[in-house]
């Protein structure tokens, strides 16, 4: 059996340092700047109410200060939820894009995988499996024996 060649890859460093993937990392960091300002948007206006409350406490009808409070109350909770769903967004979108970057370079990886001999590619610092060549890959023999009802 010849022997396995193995490759790593950093795909941070190439995202950084390649052209494409400048062009996605400035992508994120202005959607992350446009949801940072709207969040800092919605802040504000929850401080505003906040310090309404506080300056009308004892000043307003028992009845207008509990509707005041339950308000400023519920406006902490969506403001809560919106930072929530903010940073949930903001990943999902990192990875949409680290994958996009992957899918877009792939092509290259296999093309120099094949041309070096290489038959596995792993991503570093993670590890990750990024490229495999096709004769190594034992899925289909240890497939047929399975069904054949062999396991050894």
């Amino acid at each position: 059996m010849n022997e396995t060649v193995i490759a790593t890859i950093d795909m941070q460093r190439l995202l950084s340092e390649s052209n494409g993937g400048q062009r996605l990392i400035a992508e994120i960091e202005q959607t992350e700047r446009e949801k940072q300002a709207e969040f800092a948007t919605q802040v504000k206006s929850a401080l505003a109410l906040r310090a309404k409350y506080f300056a009308s406490v004892g000043q307003l009808a028992h009845d207008k200060e509990l509707c005041l409070r339950q308000e400023v109350e519920q406006n902490e909770m969506r403001i809560a939820r919106l930072q929530e769903t903010m940073i949930e967004e903001l990943q999902k979108r990192r990875v949409a894009v680290l994958a996009s970057f992957e899918r877009l370079i792939f092509p290259l990886i296999e093309q120099v995988a094949e041309a070096n001999g290489i038959a596995l590619v792993l991503q570093h610092p993670q590890q990750n499996l990024v490229y495999c060549a096709p004769e190594i890959n034992i899925t289909d023999t240890l497939s047929r024996r399975l069904m054949n009802g062999r396991s050894q």
